[in-house]
């Protein structure tokens, strides 16, 4: 099963599939966006919306990429492996630090959620939609609310019901 896996036409086919992925995803969130602006009274395109998703996910994601290398490069291996099965990565920036071991899973993932990075992507969508789609303040951190509140919606029922 290694060597069927660790083959390079699968290691090549698992990173198209992760690109064609976050290219699907950037794709979904722009569509939410200009979607959203235009029914609050923006005058944006589809790619406005798709352009103000990306500078809203990628800096936080890059961010926590590099938090996550500077964790491997600093840390033990036997601290490294306890914390590499959380959802949350390597770096413990969100509210799930202060649960127990025997938390309820669906508790996990609401607090995991309420994540640093995912703070810093949230503002930056609505300063973008603020800015790009020309809405009040209250408009952009609607939608962004909007869009969170959905997600972490799912990221709970998920953990609810398979745990």
């Amino acid at each position: 099963i290694i060597a069927a896996q660790s083959s390079p036409v699968l290691m090549y086919i698992t990173i198209a599939v992760g690109g064609l992925a976050t290219f699907g995803m950037m794709l979904l969130g722009g569509l939410y966006y200009w979607f959203s602006m235009n029914a609050l009274g923006g005058k944006v395109r589809f790619p406005h919306g798709v352009a103000v998703f990306a500078y809203s996910s990628l800096p936080s994601t890059v961010l926590l990429v590099l938090a996550n290398l500077i964790v491997l490069a600093v840390k033990p291996l036997d601290e490294i492996t306890a914390l590499a099965g959380r959802s949350s990565g390597l770096v413990q920036a969100n509210l799930s630090v202060v649960l127990d071991a025997d938390a309820s899973p669906a508790l996990r993932a609401l607090l995991e959620s309420l994540d640093f990075f995912a703070l810093i992507g949230w503002v930056l969508a609505v300063i973008g939609i603020k800015v790009v789609g020309k809405l009040t303040t209250g408009s952009a951190v609607g939608i962004v609310a909007l869009s969170a509140l959905f997600g972490i919606a799912l990221r709970v029922g998920g953990m609810a019901l398979f745990g």
